[in-house]
């Protein structure tokens, strides 16, 4: 198994960890190098988050919500993810929306590229409901988001703010967080 190393003082998500057997075929034609670099990887590790966090309400719904705003076709590249993949939650039920008002009742809310002034606004109105908010702007933890995914180099590297996890009460994983760069630390410690 590919161990995480040392990037410009982050970590490397391993792959074997971010793409399970199959999610290259969803890929078609593409080549390697393309499928490392491409929205089904993002959508396969998006699914895959949902097994390192724990929710303080986890195990009280039939469908575990997945939103994705601002990104279209990533939202179609989660559900057909989705198809895929198992998740060890309930059944995942992926959202599509186009703005952040008609997200509601997300558990995982992915935000793509979005007006930094409403983000920073709808992050701190949020801040401490159970959302996992995952983002890949530059801004987004800044903005009060709890996780990061860069694809650089055809590798998957994580941002993680265990205090806006931690405001939010979500449980990270310390496998997750021994995979991620972490932004800050939480309050009387590091990563549990």
């Amino acid at each position: 198994m590919s161990t995480p190393r040392s990037n410009s003082g982050g970590k490397r998500w391993p792959l074997v960890l971010a793409i399970p057997f199959g999610v290259v075929a969803l890929c078609g034609g593409a080549s390697a190098a393309d499928a490392v670099s491409s929205r089904p990887l993002k959508a396969a590790l998006i699914l895959r988050l949902v097994d390192f966090v724990v929710w303080p309400t986890d195990g009280q719904a039939a469908t575990f919500p997945v939103c994705i705003v601002a990104d279209e076709p990533l939202a179609e590249a989660v559900r057909q993810s989705a198809l895929i993949l198992k998740a060890s939650r309930a059944k995942v039920e992926v959202r599509r929306h186009t703005t952040l008002r008609t997200a509601t009742g997300c558990r995982l809310l992915y935000i793509g590229e979005y007006d930094e002034h409403l983000l920073r606004s709808f992050l701190a109105a949020h801040r401490r409901e159970p959302i996992l908010t995952v983002g890949e702007t530059d801004e987004f933890l800044d903005a009060g988001g709890v996780l990061r995914i860069r694809v650089e180099n055809g590798r998957v590297n994580i941002d993680l703010r265990l205090a806006a996890a931690a405001a939010a009460k979500l449980q990270i994983s310390s496998r997750l967080a021994r995979l991620a760069n972490i932004v800050d630390q939480e309050a009387g410690g590091g990563p549990k």
